[in-house]
Formats: C-alpha cells, structure tokens, sequence
C-alpha cells in the first residue's frame, strides 16, 4: 500500500510531514508527493479560513476482490477445500493480495489474511514559536510603538516579550469519533473504494487589555476553542476502487469575536465625570446668578454688605 499528500493551500507543507515523522498509517512502499496547486497565488496575502487537504492510501485490492472471496468461501467445506495436489486452501486470493497477520502470530502461521488497516488521526493546532516570533517582527511597521513589549523591533529584547506572548497559545488536540464510519476506540477502519472526510472547526480570537491611562490596547493572549468536529464516509466511482481518501478539512470561524479586558473605571470615564461636574456647578452658578437677578436679592446684598463696610 502506497501513500500520497495532496494540499490545496499553502499551510500544507507534505516536504516537512516527512521528516518530523511516519505518516499515520506506516505504508508497506510508497512515496511522499506535493501537489503542484498547494499554494493560491490570488490569495497569497489574504487570511486563509481553511485548511484542505488529502491522504491518499493506495490497496493491492478493492472490495470487488472481497465480494469474489466471500462467494467463492460460501460454497467451500468448512476445514477448506483440498487441490488436486492435496493443498488445503482456507481462503483463495485474500491472503496474497491483503498479506497475512505479524510474522510468528497465530493467524500468520495459519495463512489467515490481514484486516483492513486502521489509521488513528490526530490534529493539533499550535503556534510555532521561531516562526510566529518572525513573522510578528516582520509585520511591525518601521518606528511603529510598540509600548507593553519592551525594546525596539528587532533588538533581542523585543523578540524574547513577543516569543514569551506567543508561548501563551494554548495547544488544541482534535480527535474525531469514527463510531458511525465503522471506527472504534478512536481509530479509522479504511476500506478502499471510500473516501472519509474529516472536519474540525476553530474559533481563534485574541485576548486585548486596555490601559486604564492610555487606552492603549495591547494583546494579552489567546482564546483557542473546538466548535465542532464531524465524520464522513463517501463512496468513490470505479476508477477509484483501489483508494481509501482521507480528506482534512479544518476552518476557522471568520466571524470570531476578540476578547477585551478592561477596568471597570476607566480614564475617560473620569474625565467624562469631573465634565459633567464642572458643567453641573457652572449651570447651578448660573441658576443662582439668575435667581437674584429676578429677585433683586443680589441688590440687597450689595446694599447691606456697603452698609456694613461703611459702619467699620
């Protein structure tokens, strides 16, 4: 069984699956191949929402071979059926197209054939850090402040406050549920012929805090939630027979909202108040203006404070 990785987008680097590791489902033979659409030129600098892509497992056999083997096992005797030659066979061509169990095993010495392989996938969405820490200096436009951080862009300082933001990303896991698809204990039964698609959906947002003095908005860390994950198990035409097609299909909610801390009272919100105070007794001196001024109490007062001063 041989095995492909195919990528519609450029998150997708199959070059790199290879050398951190064995693919999920080790194969007997077979290569590592790149698409040559795994980048979109159009959308080069555009979020992208989704990751999209496929492995391609390729069987010596289809579900054709096995409908032949469980006709012909129907009508032979129960111990096998016996060749001119006195071979006893058990099974007819499911033990060389499929292969026997591990060496030494019970069913290997017995020539039983192999069950369908079963693959455990597993996703995690996480933030490398030497990467992220570029890409953030790269994306600071020149003399742009960067007040909470420390340093200036490029300078070691200012790299080690952003990798030390970056290490807050909280690592999410995804495992699917394959009960439905002939799955269990959170493994993938494939049969050729199917294609399972595979969907996870995140909602990644930034978590912002405002000075209370400035009002400054600087980021704080990061919210990383599974919204949801599905299965799906997808019949291939004929020409595929020989397939099973493991399509990922991750996205990230667009319409995901920050989160902004911030105090309870802030410095707009005082000034807003001393405002709104000042204009109180300014509108409370003019009332009072007023009012003597229709009653001619100011005159009064005027008149008895002259008075007084005069006396002295």
């Amino acid at each position: 069984m041989a095995t492909e990785i195919w990528g519609n987008n450029k998150w997708i680097f199959p070059q790199q699956l290879k050398t951190k590791g064995k693919p999920p489902l080790q194969p007997a033979a077979g290569s590592y191949k790149k698409s040559t659409h795994d980048s979109r030129p159009d959308l080069i600098n555009d979020p992208e929402y989704i990751i999209d892509f496929k492995h391609v497992y390729h069987f010596a056999y289809s579900n054709h071979d096995n409908e032949v083997e469980r006709e012909m096992a129907g009508g032979r005797a129960a111990n096998g059926d016996v060749d001119a030659n006195g071979k006893v066979y058990q099974y007819y061509g499911a033990a060389e197209l499929r292969g026997v169990g591990a060496n030494g095993s019970w069913s290997a010495n017995r020539g039983y054939p192999a069950n369908n392989p079963f693959l455990q996938p597993t996703l995690t969405l996480y933030a490398p850090i030497s990467d992220a820490v570029n890409d953030a200096e790269r994306c600071i436009p020149q003399y742009w402040p960067t007040p909470g951080l420390g340093g200036t862009p490029g300078d070691q300082q200012h790299k080690q406050a952003i990798e030390k933001l970056v290490r807050k990303f909280t690592n999410v896991t995804v495992k699917w549920d394959f009960a439905l698809v002939g799955g269990s204990n959170g493994s993938l039964m494939l049969e050729p012929g199917y294609a399972y698609v595979l969907k996870a959906k995140f909602e990644l947002s930034a978590v912002l805090s405002i000075n209370k003095w400035t009002l400054y908005k600087s980021l704080e860390g990061f919210s990383t939630k599974l919204a949801s994950t599905s299965v799906e198990k997808v019949s291939l035409d004929y020409f595929s027979r020989h397939k099973a097609i493991v399509h990922y299909i991750i996205e990230f909610e667009p319409e995901a909202h920050n989160q902004i801390k911030k105090q309870n009272y802030m410095i707009d919100s005082l000034v807003a108040d001393l405002a709104a105070v000042t204009a109180v007794l300014g509108l409370a001196h003019y009332m009072v203006f007023l009012w003597q001024w229709l009653t001619g109490s100011s005159k009064r007062y005027e008149a008895v404070m002259r008075s007084k001063l005069t006396t002295k």
